[in-house]
């Protein structure tokens, strides 16, 4: 009898030890799990982060040159010099927001103008403003500067 009583407490005890192992292990698989989500989130975040340069057409002229800086703390600054950079530049300020599904970046500057281009990875195509593209999108595109 003393052996069964004996035999069961150290079942339990084993039992009882190896919930508490597994429980660690679990809690250490998600936070590697959640870890690895983060840097999958800032990977994706600096896709979008970077320097666009180019000019961007305009009706009656030589063009926009245009920079379009988007930053990691999700704000912008989108600086434009018409007739062909012979003008003088104004500078949009405000903050920007992504949309993953159909990679259309918002900016929404501080005076409430909204501009709108299409993320292509290396370039953004200025869109109009229900996203959709130019008939000409390369006269309307900026590229990515290289770092």
């Amino acid at each position: 009898m003393k052996k069964t009583i004996l035999l069961t407490v150290a079942l339990a005890a084993t039992v009882a030890f190896a919930a508490c192992d597994n429980k660690k292990k679990n809690e250490e698989g998600q936070g590697a799990a959640s870890e690895m989500m983060e840097i999958q989130e800032a990977i994706e975040v600096a896709e979008w982060v970077g320097t666009y340069e180019g000019t961007i057409a305009q009706a009656d002229g030589a063009g926009f040159v245009s920079t379009l800086e988007l930053k990691d703390d999700n704000t912008f600054a989108f600086t434009q010099t018409a007739n062909g950079g012979e003008g003088t530049a104004e500078t949009l300020e405000g903050t920007y927001a992504v949309d993953a599904e159909s990679n259309i970046v918002t900016l929404t500057a501080a005076d409430g103008m909204v501009q709108k281009f299409h993320y292509e990875g290396t370039s953004v195509v200025l869109v109009d403003s229900e996203g959709n593209m130019p008939e000409t999108p390369d006269m309307y595109r900026l590229v990515k500067k290289a770092i």
